[in-house]
C-alpha cells in the first residue's frame, strides 16, 4: 500500500539513514503511544498539518514537559511538520499497519473531536512500528503549495 509521511526538513538526513523510527500519537493529556503517522492523501489540504513554524503556547510548554521532561524555553516553536513528504510502501498485510478509524476509539474523546474537526481523518493511518528506508519510494520537499521530488536518493545511501 502507498503512503505518504509528512515531516519537517531538519530531520530528513537521520530519516534516510535510519527510516521513520520515531512518532507519536497523544492520546490525552497523560498518554501517548509510538506510532508513525501516515496518510493516503497525496495533497496537504485538510490535513491539519501545521504548514509553518508556529510558537508554542504555555500550555504546549507545560503539555510537553508533562510527556518528555523537558521544558521548552519561552518562545520556542512547533516545527512546520509539512515541509517533506516521504512516499512509502507498506507490505500487503501488515498488521502494525492500523487504519485511524479501528485506531481512534483509543483516544480521548475530547482530544479526538480536536483531532478531526474538519481534517479528513478517513484518509489517516498509524504504523505501529518502525519504516525501514528501503520502504521508501521517493522523497519531496514542499515549495509553497507544491511538493518537488528530491534529487537525493529516496533510500538510504
Amino acid at each position: 500500500m502507498i503512503l505518504y509521511h509528512h515531516t519537517n526538513h531538519r530531520v530528513l538526513p537521520v530519516i534516510r539513514r535510519e527510516g521513520l523510527t520515531v512518532g507519536r500519537i497523544v492520546l490525552d493529556e497523560n498518554r501517548q503511544v509510538a506510532a508513525i503517522s501516515l496518510t493516503s492523501s497525496p495533497t496537504l489540504e485538510g490535513l491539519g498539518l501545521n504548514l509553518e513554524d508556529e510558537p508554542l503556547t504555555e500550555a504546549d510548554r507545560v503539555n510537553i514537559y508533562r510527556l518528555t521532561g523537558f521544558l521548552p524555553p519561552a518562545g520556542a516553536k512547533f516545527g512546520a511538520n509539512a515541509t517533506m513528504r516521504i512516499t512509502v510502501s507498506i507490505p500487503e498485510f501488515d498488521a502494525r499497519l492500523v487504519h485511524w478509524r479501528d485506531y481512534h476509539e483509543r483516544v480521548e474523546p475530547k482530544r479526538l473531536r480536536a483531532m478531526e474537526e474538519g481534517e479528513r481523518p478517513g484518509t489517516w493511518w498509524v504504523y505501529l512500528g518502525q519504516i525501514p528506508p528501503a520502504w521508501f519510494t521517493a522523497i519531496h520537499h514542499r515549495q509553497g503549495t507544491e511538493y518537488v521530488e528530491d534529487q537525493g536518493s529516496a533510500r538510504a545511501e
